[in-house]
């Protein structure tokens, strides 16, 4: 699909084009002009324009209030500027293989200097091998290029090292493409994780939801805090929640 609206920037690095396109509303990040990997909305940076970042943040019916999160790919920011708005308390790391797409997210995509945000060049599983163990209460990996999802998202390596990161309650929530859901693949976290949880999106995204905690959303009991969350993302949660559901 050709991206809509006029390039406004374009630089290269060892894996290919970088380009950010700006239709007058929005600012778009892609990698090569067939690739889209990101969208933000110029007045509103932090308000969701991707169906499967609203269900990544569903996460947030099982963990309401963390102090820290991971983010394993920056991409457009999308995902952690809606963090950000949303969790004045929390600090988010996010870690980024490419620094072209860390500083065009800093010059052209809005994403905030603060310090509740610290963004890290480096690939997302070599930072989880040296990351201090039973950190993070909720760990977000993300990871695509032009050419697709990162193959480390479905190994069993990168898996125990997400596990060893996230705090004893912690949740980890991965972005999945549905050719990516096959029973090997669900068996090698259901040895990990006793808590899991999905939400097939209609763009064929498939969001997981791993934990080993026990908190698990009730759908006659949370209809409060479903209303409390869309007030504090800024779009409406429950019909992205009719799509969850524990496996």
């Amino acid at each position: 699909m050709a991206l809509q609206g006029k390039e406004i920037m374009r630089v290269y690095d060892a894996l290919g084009p970088i380009q950010v396109f700006d239709d007058g509303n929005r600012r778009h990040l892609a990698f090569g002009t067939d690739d889209e990997q990101g969208c933000i909305l110029k007045q509103n940076p932090a308000q969701v324009q991707y169906g499967y970042i609203k269900a990544m943040l569903l996460v947030l019916l099982f963990e309401s209030d963390p102090k820290a999160c991971l983010l394993l790919g920056l991409g457009s920011g999308a995902l952690l500027q809606s963090l950000f708005e949303s969790l004045p308390d929390c600090q988010i790391t996010a870690v980024e293989l490419r620094r072209q797409v860390i500083q065009l997210a800093y010059s052209h995509l809005y994403l905030p200097r603060d310090p509740r945000v610290t963004v890290v060049e480096a690939d997302a599983g070599s930072y989880l091998l040296n990351a201090q163990p039973q950190q993070y209460p909720l760990i977000f990996s993300d990871i695509y290029s032009s050419g697709g999802m990162d193959p480390q998202q479905t190994q069993t390596d990168f898996i125990l090292r997400c596990k060893r990161a996230l705090a004893p309650q912690g949740w980890l929530v991965i972005n999945f493409w549905e050719e990516h859901r096959n029973v090997p693949f669900l068996d090698q976290l259901r040895a990990q994780f006793s808590n899991l949880w999905v939400n097939r999106i209609d763009s064929g995204n498939w969001i997981v939801f791993a934990s080993n905690g026990t908190q698990r959303p009730i759908k006659k009991q949370t209809k409060p805090q479903i209303k409390a969350l869309s007030q504090r993302l800024g779009f409406s949660v429950s019909k992205v929640f009719q799509g969850l559901e524990s496996i």
